[in-house]
């Protein structure tokens, strides 16, 4: 949670310099709400699998392929490419932590 919360935006304005600030942490809010969306989806989607650990045995595998394609996507440099990246690994970190 805390990559995309509080390290992501500093990542991308002012280690990377892709965007100021402002527009950085614009992103970050949109992405952490649906990232709350998402987890209270993956909570609820859990509650219908027989395991309720078969969520988070997808949500792993998930996450290690997610984590290098949101770095990779920041390489684009475009704003949809950065919020897709994020998006995607704010989908796959649900799955864990509302497994």
């Amino acid at each position: 949670f805390y990559i995309l919360f509080l390290w992501t935006p500093v990542y991308l304005s002012e280690l990377r310099g892709i965007m100021s600030q402002a527009d950085a942490d614009a992103m970050n809010f949109f992405v952490v709400a649906s990232y709350i969306c998402f987890l209270l989806i993956a909570g609820k989607t859990s509650d219908r699998f027989e395991h309720r650990t078969d969520l988070v045995r997808i949500g792993l595998p998930a996450i290690i392929v997610g984590c290098p394609t949101m770095f990779g996507m920041f390489e684009s440099e475009s704003w949809w490419g950065i919020l897709l990246g994020q998006m995607q690994f704010a989908a796959c970190l649900s799955m864990i932590q509302g497994g």
